[in-house]
């Protein structure tokens, strides 16, 4: 019912949000993100308010969404491309083509990217988790495989074996 071709970001859903107000925000892999104000659809497919693609030469993966308490909406994932940008902010993969690298956006309700942040090192670092406190404060979680993953300005060290991963949270 709900299909790209009137106006979903793309064919694969990671994660669906209602926010306060009532909108379907829908996050997607490879595509961005979506938002639905949840008004009954007529008989030719939903009244998407507005779609957000983002630019990549690799994959995108949104795995989380959170609708904030003042209607923005976070999100996270992870890329796989050398770089990806959202609205008007690139970020750069530290392990390049293939091996991922975390980001986390804030989209206010109007579907305009307000900020990008990217994370990680040389293998495998995805977000699978995001939220906000009452302050508006952004914190996610997720895992790294790198050897060390770089979240500006702190480093985060891999506590387990050469290949496998450890978790973080950041604020």
């Amino acid at each position: 019912y709900y299909t790209v071709l009137n106006g979903l970001a793309s064919d694969k859903i990671w994660d669906i949000v209602i926010d306060p107000q009532g909108n379907l925000w829908i996050g997607t892999g490879g595509g961005g993100v979506s938002k639905y104000d949840g008004s009954p659809p007529p008989k030719n497919g939903p009244d998407w308010r507005w779609a957000r693609g983002v630019g990549g030469d690799y994959n995108i993966w949104g795995y989380a969404g959170h609708a904030a308490p003042n209607g923005d909406l976070v999100t996270a994932g992870g890329f796989g491309s050398d770089s990806v940008t959202f609205g008007t902010t690139t970020l750069h993969n530290h392990g390049g083509v293939i091996r991922s690298d975390v980001y986390i956006t804030r989209t206010d309700g109007g579907g305009n990217f307000l900020w990008a942040r990217g994370a990680g090192g040389t293998d495998y670092d995805d977000a699978y988790a995001v939220t906000t406190d009452p302050d508006g404060n952004v914190y996610a979680t997720g895992r790294f495989r790198s050897d060390t993953a770089h979240f500006d300005p702190d480093r985060l060290i891999n506590g387990g074996a050469p290949g496998t991963d450890d978790i973080f949270i950041c604020k």
